[in-house]
C-alpha cells in the first residue's frame, strides 16, 4: 500500500478476528471472489457488472448529501449492523459499505474492481459452472426463506432467552 501512497491504518480495537472472520481471511483470493460473487448474484440482479437500476437513476439526494447514486439501492456509507454468525459471543462488527468495487481498476480500499473479479471467475470456472453454483445458492436461499423457524444466531437475545 505504501507504493500507492496510502498508509494501512492501525486497528484501533486490537482484537483478534472471530472464527467466522478468520475463515474469510483464510480464503484464497479466488475463493473469496467466488464467495462474494455468489452472495451478490443470488437474487439475479448483480452478475458481471455493478450498475444502477432505472429506479436508482431516479434517486434524488437530500440537500448536502454527497454519497452519490445508489447501485441496486445501496449507497456508499450505508451500514450493515453487527450480527452473530457462529455464536452469540462472537459478533461480526458493523461496517459501512463502499461502492468502490463498481469503479474500474485497482482501489486502495477494496482491491480489484468487481468487473476484474468476475472476469477472473469466468476464466477459472467457466460460465456453466458459475451458473450452476449460482443456481445452488438461489435454491438454498429460496428454501431458507420458506422456513418459519427462528435462527437464534441471527435473532437478538433477550436476557430471558440466553
Amino acid at each position: 500500500m505504501a507504493q500507492l501512497g496510502h498508509q494501512v491504518p492501525d486497528d484501533p480495537t486490537d482484537t483478534f478476528p472471530t472464527e467466522a472472520e478468520q475463515a474469510i481471511l483464510d480464503c484464497t483470493a479466488e475463493n473469496f471472489d467466488l464467495a462474494v460473487y455468489l452472495v451478490a448474484s443470488h437474487h439475479g440482479k448483480v452478475r458481471a457488472s455493478l450498475h444502477a437500476s432505472p429506479k436508482d437513476q431516479d434517486y434524488r439526494s437530500p440537500e448536502g448529501d454527497d454519497r452519490g447514486l445508489p447501485i441496486r439501492g445501496v449507497r456508499t456509507g450505508d451500514q450493515i449492523f453487527e450480527l452473530s454468525i457462529t455464536e452469540p459471543s462472537s459478533l461480526v462488527p458493523a461496517i459501512a459499505l463502499s461502492l468502490e468495487p463498481a469503479t474500474f481498476g485497482l482501489s486502495s480500499k477494496t482491491g480489484r474492481s468487481w468487473r476484474d473479479r468476475t472476469l477472473g471467475l469466468l476464466d477459472r470456472c467457466g460460465p456453466g459452472a458459475l451458473a450452476w453454483l449460482e443456481a445452488l445458492m438461489i435454491a438454498a436461499d429460496r428454501r431458507a426463506s420458506r422456513l418459519t423457524t427462528i435462527d437464534p444466531q441471527l435473532t437478538p437475545q433477550s436476557p430471558e432467552r440466553k
